[in-house]
């Protein structure tokens, strides 16, 4: 039996999120507070959802080249 406190693990569903937020930063706005780069399994999509955070927050365009 598995531990329910275990969290929910999809890279496929981070992959989406990161997607989505390339392709429309403006919904960074519409996203919890709560979520962090901690809520991501992977550590390389925490480190991109970090910086992407970062460039939306600062009212920048994300590069897709630079990702």
């Amino acid at each position: 039996m598995e531990n329910s406190s275990k969290k929910l693990q999809s890279l496929d569903i981070e992959k989406n999120c990161l997607s989505g937020l390339l392709k429309f930063p403006n919904v960074a706005s519409d996203l919890p507070a709560h979520i962090s780069a901690q809520d991501f399994v992977s550590r390389p999509h925490q480190i991109i959802y970090t910086v992407l955070r970062s460039i939306i927050d600062d009212n920048k365009k994300p590069e897709v080249v630079l990702i």
